[in-house]
């Protein structure tokens, strides 16, 4: 909140248009947070309504890293414009309700509040078609209609950097009319994908 204050102020400073420019962004900015907020919690308790019985008593959670966790969802609704991502925010916060936030799964909690603001929809398609197949699967096998394979290739890395998925060497292909090789791999999700395919993509 400080910082908007003090950018705010920066801009009011801007000669002869700053004033307008201000009000004009940090209000319609506040409007819009506060709109993602309201429907975020709306659509919230009423998922939470439906498993309140699977609800764990606050007092199982360790309370700070419950807190930080809400927090770090919370900022992360008041910016984000892509209603997909919002479920996966959604479906965060429930099951970390229904399964307790502690001192030794908080990091990992955490890591996936990131994950859901780094990545895009067709990491997580790629995740939950890998998490079904629940086998070894050619990279080469791994086709989305609308999205270009070399694309995909680049989401099956980005999905390796995150720990989500293992990538693993099939075969090694030469060619005899030149020195060229090529690295045939198959994909398989890890067990912290499957986590993270659990709490955040299944509603």
């Amino acid at each position: 909140m400080d910082r908007d204050l003090a950018l705010e102020a920066l801009v009011q400073a801007v000669p002869y248009v700053g004033s307008s420019i201000a009000t004009l962004y940090f209000g319609n900015k506040s409007k819009k947070q506060f709109q993602r907020l309201t429907e975020f919690y709306k659509e919230l308790c009423k998922d939470l309504e439906e498993v309140k019985s699977s609800l764990s008593p606050i007092s199982e959670h360790s309370e700070d890293e419950l807190i930080i966790l809400i927090e770090e969802i919370h900022e992360k609704i008041e910016n984000e414009r892509i209603e997909s991502k919002k479920r996966l925010y959604k479906n965060l916060y429930k099951k970390s309700l229904i399964h307790p936030v502690k001192t030794e799964n908080f990091n990992e909690r955490k890591y996936f509040v990131d994950i859901i603001s780094t990545l895009s929809e067709p990491h997580f398609k790629i995740l939950s078609f890998l998490f079904n197949k629940r086998n070894k699967i050619p990279i080469g096998d791994i086709i989305f209609k609308g999205i270009d394979n070399s694309l995909i290739k680049g989401f099956i890395q980005q999905l390796e950097n995150y720990g989500l998925i293992i990538l693993e060497i099939n075969n090694i292909q030469g060619f005899s009319n030149s020195n060229s090789i090529s690295i045939n791999k198959n994909a398989l999700i890890t067990n912290l994908g499957e986590k993270f395919h659990y709490f955040c993509l299944i509603d």
